[in-house]
């Protein structure tokens, strides 16, 4: 008979398992803020890291240009030895002029052009001859991103057997890259440079 009287009814039956069951939140203590912005901030710089660890060296992406419009049965798609023909072809292809330096009477002939991409980004390739050598000039419109890629390359390098100089001037990246000697790369080089201050 007194089990009838103390029987808890259903309601706070189910009350009693709904407190034990539920979880009790705990406040975040005060030192954890600090502590998982620093892990955050440390796996963006790592993630930052690999990402240019990860990033194939610039010059070997040129070099591989170069030999593409070597490798290539149509090299250039504008065909001159003019430059008043091969500049002026660029016009709304790529988005920014630059200067052909005059090559009458010196070591180089202008083949032709052709618009390249670097890092997803359209330039001008110019195909200049000396002798029985082949030399690429690319053009590019510098960017940040274009700055960081080729600040390590200082004066001549050289890359899959190919000599190579790369410098900036007036917004633009130039790289001049062929597998003649050093002394003729820096030859167009200063042609260059000379007509694009």
């Amino acid at each position: 008979m007194a089990r009838g009287k103390f029987t808890p009814s259903t309601e706070f039956r189910a009350r009693m398992m709904k407190q034990m069951t539920a979880k009790k939140r705990r406040a975040t203590p005060s030192w954890m803020w600090p502590a998982l912005a620093t892990v955050a901030a440390m796996l963006m710089i790592f993630a930052a890291w690999m990402h240019s660890a990860q990033r194939p060296d610039p010059l070997s992406e040129v070099a591989d240009l170069h030999v593409n419009m070597l490798a290539s049965a149509n090299p250039v798609d504008v065909v001159s030895t003019d430059r008043h023909t091969v500049k002026p072809w660029f016009a709304g292809r790529i988005p920014f002029a630059f200067n052909v330096p005059e090559f009458a009477g010196s070591d180089f002939a202008l083949l032709g052009g052709k618009v390249a991409y670097f890092d997803q980004q359209p330039g001008a390739q110019l195909l200049v001859g000396m002798k029985q050598h082949k030399i690429s000039v690319l053009i590019f419109k510098e960017s940040p991103l274009m700055t960081h890629a080729f600040a390590p390359a200082t004066g001549m390098e050289a890359r899959n057997g190919f000599e190579m100089q790369t410098w900036s001037s007036g917004g633009l990246r130039f790289v001049v890259t062929g597998d003649t000697e050093p002394a003729s790369i820096d030859k167009l080089a200063a042609m260059m440079r000379q007509a694009n201050p």
